[in-house]
């Protein structure tokens, strides 16, 4: 029954803990912030959160190709979790990343990283990662 009881545990602590949304909607291209409001004035939409997913590459001592997730700070429907599964504040500038992610790029609290993104103008900018979180 271990295997039964994993998959109970993960499942939860994705769609109950980190992603809580029942439902998410995907646009290919960046909407007007006024979508938002079109979108929690429907029937039965009870929160609205924006966001945005794209490719990216992050350049400390090592290179490392991944996706960057922009979310809302103090969001309640997508939000990182440390290990005991206590939301982590989003920071008012830098970057956040997981233990592993930062074991990758070679890259630890307070040093720059180099964050180029892979979709539209391609923009490119160096950010500070504050302390990692847990994987």
């Amino acid at each position: 029954m271990f295997w039964r009881d994993a998959l109970d545990y993960m499942i939860d602590v994705q769609f109950e803990a980190a992603q809580r949304a029942d439902a998410e909607i995907a646009l290919v291209e960046p909407s007007d912030p006024a979508a938002h409001g079109e979108l929690a004035r429907m029937p039965g939409v009870m929160a609205v959160e924006g966001g945005a997913t794209s490719g990216a590459t992050g350049r400390g001592p090592r290179s490392y190709r991944t996706a960057i997730v922009g979310i809302p700070a103090g969001g309640e429907l997508r939000r990182p979790l440390d290990a005991a599964l206590n939301p982590i504040a989003i920071p008012a500038e830098g970057i956040l990343l997981t233990d592993r992610l930062a074991d990758r790029l070679g890259v630890r609290t307070g040093d720059t990283l180099w964050v180029e993104v892979l979709t539209g103008a391609r923009n490119q900018r160096e950010v500070p990662s504050p302390a990692p979180s847990a994987t």
